[in-house]
């Protein structure tokens, strides 16, 4: 695969480059790393420079009710290279989840 400057890509470090221009490393949890056991997910995940890391898709709970989520976090450090962290994204899909589906 060639590095993200081979494309054009304005992402300066290399470590994106291994994945992709501007996708997060393999094993970013995303969405369904937030989800409770039984729930699904189809989703897709993305990243770039600054930290800045997204997931979009639906989410199922284990009775079937969909739940569509879009969440976008980014690093407040202002580091270009900041890693790449999806912690954010699954801990705000486990408070949506918990919240929205909460039995009164």
């Amino acid at each position: 695969m060639r590095c993200c400057s081979a494309r054009g890509c304005p992402i300066p470090s290399s470590a994106h480059c291994s994945a992709g221009c501007g996708r997060p490393p393999p094993r970013t949890p995303g969405s369904a790393g937030g989800l409770p056991p039984g729930w699904t997910s189809a989703d897709k995940t993305g990243g770039g420079n600054h930290g800045t890391v997204n997931d979009a898709g639906v989410v199922w709970s284990p009775d079937g009710q969909p739940m569509v989520l879009a969440i976008l976090s980014d690093s407040t450090t202002g580091d270009p290279d900041a890693p790449l962290e999806g912690g954010p994204v699954a801990e705000t899909t486990a408070v949506l989840v918990d919240a929205l589906f909460a039995v009164p």
